[in-house]
């Protein structure tokens, strides 16, 4: 395969004279985006107070709630990482994205309600089963949902398509962060009572879905046989060595990061271990997804303009940076601005990877390309986390160390290992 950062054309296609293949791709980035953002909103009502949550079912067992909330949420995630690679190769085989999204968005609002029913039954195990039942759901959409954003965009063009789709997931978040607190102040739900928030948040999340019966799918993917006449099918590794140089490179070193990337519940426990106020904890996770709001479109567009490879680097040595000043923060301002860098590295990296894995990828399979890449930034989650949740258990301090040196390694890695230069990290327009 060519290594070049734009897709080629499909045989026989008329060359593209805006920035969409064909009407409805942008309308589609909207649609898309507006689903993350109400699903987004109905997440993160409900998702900072999960710790708490936990602490409150395991009773006189709380001081394990580190090693319990890192296992379910490594085992959620590892799951929906899984599936994210089989749920894109599904798309592309069935040459349909717009099914297996909605089936997916469906799914989590489910996981929603069997968490609300900890209020009768309450244990951990409803958690994590509510929690895996959530995840599935995320990873049966994703790789599908940017497949549709990708679909009929110019490569010039998808760093700013994943940056409205990842803003908007992101006002989705604080806004609906913002709801948990209000709900949290006004209602004053004690603790043993938290489960209530995950009923109100299922509302929201059902116009997401809503949403999605509105999109377009923008063409077919092609049936390509690139092994066609063959004695027999290539194994895995053939597969994986047809791929794109510079993908291989960049998947393998987003693996690597993926193993310092532990669940962010362990991050609002370390807040809960300063002794804030729930309310407070919400807050800071405002904090963040504010500041990931505000720089999503910005980066994607950016990295459209002088190439994505700078961004991401970045990112990752924000990220390292953030779980260094965790390790040792105490309770002030400091950690205030650290959950703003968190923020920093967010915005930087969500849209701007997928744009990224999206040019180098083959156009007959992107669903499959962004399906592995999904699967590779979380499956190192369950490890991570369960990891860092006995690291915490042990020294609160250690698992952010680690986290911060590893990151900040695969920034670096990603710099000097990632070489851009044939065909260049700066997008090109297709012809």
């Amino acid at each position: 395969m060519a290594e070049t950062s734009s897709e080629p054309e499909e045989q026989g296609a008329v060359a593209p004279q805006g920035p969409e293949l064909q009407e409805g791709a942008w309308r589609n980035v909207w649609l898309l985006g507006g689903t993350s953002f109400f699903t987004d909103f109905s997440s993160e009502m409900s998702y900072p107070i999960i710790p708490v949550l936990v602490q409150s079912v395991l009773g006189p067992a709380a001081g394990f709630a580190g090693l319990v909330v890192g296992a379910i949420e490594g085992m959620a995630e590892s799951l929906a990482s899984i599936l994210k690679l089989f749920s894109g190769a599904l798309s592309d085989w069935i040459g349909r994205r717009k099914e297996p999204t909605i089936v997916g968005y469906s799914t989590s609002l489910v996981g929603k309600f069997i968490i609300f029913l900890t209020g009768v039954l309450p244990t951990a195990l409803l958690v994590g089963v509510g929690r895996i039942v959530d995840r599935f759901g995320k990873g049966v959409r994703t790789a599908p949902r940017d497949a549709l954003i990708a679909d009929g965009i110019r490569p010039e063009y998808r760093g700013r398509a994943f940056g409205i789709q990842r803003t908007l997931d992101h006002v989705g978040a604080v806004l609906g962060s913002a709801a948990c607190v209000l709900i949290l102040l006004v209602l004053q739900i004690p603790d043993t009572e938290l489960h209530r928030i995950f009923l109100y948040a299922i509302f929201p999340g059902v116009v997401g879905v809503i949403l999605l019966f509105f999109a377009k799918e923008i063409r077919k993917p092609t049936k390509v046989e690139p092994w066609a006449g063959e004695a027999e099918a290539p194994s895995l590794y053939q597969r994986w060595m047809s791929l794109d140089r510079r993908l291989r490179v960049f998947l393998v070193i987003v693996f690597f990061f993926s193993l310092a990337n532990f669940s962010n519940l362990l991050m609002l426990l370390k807040l809960y271990s300063l002794e804030y106020p729930t309310y407070q904890v919400v807050l800071h996770y405002i904090t963040f997804s504010a500041i990931a709001a505000m720089l999503a479109y910005p980066a994607g567009r950016f990295s459209d303009l002088f190439g994505r490879k700078g961004v991401v680097v970045v990112a990752y040595l924000f990220y390292g940076v953030v779980y260094l000043g965790l390790a040792f923060a105490v309770r002030g301002p400091w950690t205030w601005v650290l959950f703003g860098a968190y923020g920093v590295h967010k915005g930087l990296s969500e849209g701007v990877e997928k744009a990224l894995v999206s040019d180098l990828a083959p156009a007959h399979a992107r669903a499959t390309s962004l399906g592995l890449y999904a699967m590779l930034v979380g499956i190192g989650l369950f490890p991570a986390s369960v990891l860092a949740g006995l690291l915490y258990w042990l020294t609160p301090s250690l698992p952010f160390v680690v986290a911060g040196v590893m990151s900040a390694a695969a920034g670096l890695a990603l710099w000097f290992l990632l070489d851009m230069k044939e065909g260049g990290s700066k997008p090109q327009a297709a012809s």
